[in-house]
């Protein structure tokens, strides 16, 4: 009996590590968000992975239309046709959406700012990417910030929108965050175990690989001159903050995509400011709001969530929750 036994276990332990193996990594390059977003499936076969990552694609295309604040599509009504018309009939998933981002605004004391859209455009298409930059005057960014104070959003019965007042939605800041958290929703509801998301180094999501380890990341430096630091993470969402991709110098002042709802200017507070924990679309937003505080209203802030934070100078360490851990 005990020979049984034990050629029983041995059986079992070989079927599981023949599992194990047998788990193939399958990955997919989706163009979303004006962003490149790479998905990496652990499944048994290509079939398998090609459903996967069909619907994970689909997920990240739909999002990227309906936020956008920039195009607009015959077949829905997104923030551009809302931002044009002020009011519209829009899908379940747009409706759910704004209603998020705006009780993220509540929550971080409006250091979180959906209605930036004007002053957003404004200083990426007179500076960022401007051929001969233009910096907006002091009048028209506190016209701005004062359009922004006066204006609001209604949400009504049968998925309607209003928006009152000449304040325009931007859902840059969370837009992303709030895809890969329904893609995250996605994995759970599948079954699926073993994953890797990385939507723009922006937004990132791990589960763990197919041997149960953690996966290794790293903090890119503002110059890419290498990472800041590595650490191990899994079944997490990772969200990062920094003027790394859009930025530009004009005589001698470094300016940002990175726009202080409070101030109305672009920022420069931090290299880098990273979030970690379980709520990819929460993640996303705090790394924006948070990335506006100073480090003791950060740590206050943080203080009753579950979240790490890591934030660099451009040479520097700064503020790290992890530190305790290592």
């Amino acid at each position: 009996m005990k020979v049984i036994k034990k050629i029983a276990f041995i059986l079992i332990s070989i079927l599981a590590l023949t599992s194990c193996r047998s788990l193939n990594k399958y990955s997919r390059m989706i163009y979303a968000m004006e962003t490149i977003i790479t998905v990496n499936v652990y499944t048994t076969t290509e079939a398998e992975a090609n459903v996967i990552l069909n619907d994970v694609e689909a997920i990240y295309l739909n999002y990227s239309k309906l936020a956008s604040d920039y195009d607009t599509y015959t077949d829905i009504t997104n923030v551009k046709t809302l931002n044009e018309n002020r009011e519209g009939i829009v899908s379940e998933e747009l409706y759910e959406l704004l209603k998020y981002a705006f009780e993220i605004k509540e929550k971080t004391n409006g250091y979180f700012e959906p209605f930036i859209g004007n002053l957003a455009h404004k200083w990426k298409d007179d500076v960022l990417t401007a051929d001969t930059p233009s910096i907006p005057s002091k009048d028209y960014i506190e016209t701005e910030l004062e359009n922004i104070k006066n204006s609001s959003i209604q949400f009504l019965d049968n998925n309607k929108i209003k928006l009152n007042g000449t304040a325009n939605i931007d859902l840059g800041a969370i837009a992303k965050g709030y895809a890969t958290e329904k893609v995250h929703q996605y994995f759970e509801n599948m079954k699926i175990t073993n994953y890797l998301v990385n939507a723009g180094k922006s937004s990132v999501l791990v589960s763990t690989k197919p041997n149960g380890k953690e996966f290794t990341m790293g903090l890119l430096k503002v110059d890419y001159s290498g990472y800041y630091d590595t650490f191990k993470v899994k079944n997490k969402g990772v969200a990062t903050s920094s003027y790394r991709e859009q930025q530009k110098t004009v005589d001698g002042v470094l300016y940002t995509h990175l726009i202080n709802p409070k101030t109305g200017y672009p920022s420069t507070n931090y290299a880098s400011l990273t979030v970690i924990g379980d709520d990819s679309a929460l993640l996303d937003a705090y790394s924006t709001a948070l990335y506006f505080m100073n480090v003791n209203e950060i740590n206050e802030f943080i203080a009753d969530k579950n979240i790490d934070v890591i934030i660099y100078g451009v040479n520097n360490l700064i503020f790290s929750t992890l530190e305790n851990d290592k």
